[in-house]
């Protein structure tokens, strides 16, 4: 946006032959009017004629220096106060965002979340910029929408549901814990008749690294108390079993059997 200030003055020098135009037409009517009243065309009335124009004249170009000066200062107050209230506009708003930013900062702080992950989650979604890729940048939005529909649904009591692997809260509901964890593993049994645990969780990464949180769970005094459901009792003499069973002991794991066999 540019300044009015040139526009300004090319609008004055533009007016200025106006002026002058209007000064000389009416200095010229003013002659003759004058000349009325000095009929023997005296040479000291020629004198005031001329000097009654040129007086008239300077008048008139005053005025309309006057009329151009007026018209200036209620344009520049004019746009002085339009300004102002602009200016006064984007103050409060900038104002209404602190104020906003400050309380919800306020919240973070006495919520039961840590204020810097908070803070470094902010802080990290601003890396997604205007040269982030569209797939990369939707994929970001569908996250944080999800997560803070989670946020949501937990501080309102709410049942919560996972749409897809539960790998994820698996792994940081074990970290969570404080107290205890009870759980509960079924065997199936695939096409060929072999007969899985859990589905073969255990012999997976993800089944190890369970392990292995659920253990330093157990060194946190959490107790943790896993039952195993079969439908069939040769299942108590499978060699996977026996292996996942005793590493779950080993690891300080409450283990229980429940099925058509007694419990070990």
């Amino acid at each position: 946006m540019g300044s009015p200030v040139p526009n300004e003055r090319a609008r004055a020098r533009a007016t200025v032959p106006r002026k002058l135009l209007i000064t000389l037409a009416v200095a010229g009517v003013t002659f003759p009017i004058t000349q009325l009243f000095n009929p023997g065309r005296a040479d000291p009335g020629l004198v005031w004629s001329v000097a009654g124009s040129v007086f008239v004249g300077g008048v008139t170009f005053i005025v309309q220096f006057l009329i151009d000066v007026e018209r200036r200062l209620e344009a520049t107050e004019s746009g002085q106060q339009r300004q102002g209230r602009a200016i006064e506009r984007i103050v409060n708003d900038r104002f209404m965002k602190v104020n906003q930013a400050t309380e919800l900062f306020g919240h973070v702080e006495a919520s039961r979340l840590r204020t810097g992950d908070v803070v470094d989650l902010v802080r990290h979604s601003t890396h997604i910029d205007d040269r982030t890729p569209d797939l990369l940048a939707n994929f970001v939005k569908q996250e944080v929408m999800r997560l803070s529909n989670l946020l949501r649904r937990l501080g309102e009591g709410q049942d919560v549901l996972y749409e897809g692997e539960d790998r994820d809260w698996l792994l940081s509901l074990t970290r969570s814990a404080a107290s205890t964890i009870e759980a509960v593993s079924l065997s199936t049994m695939d096409a060929n008749g072999q007969k899985l645990i859990d589905n073969d969780l255990w012999k997976s990464d993800l089944g190890w690294r369970y392990l292995d949180i659920q253990k330093d769970a157990v060194r946190r005094k959490v107790r943790i108390r896993r039952i195993f459901i079969f439908d069939r009792p040769e299942v108590l003499e499978d060699l996977n079993f026996l292996e996942v069973y005793r590493k779950h002991q080993s690891f300080g794991i409450e283990v229980r059997v429940l099925g058509l066999a007694n419990p070990m």
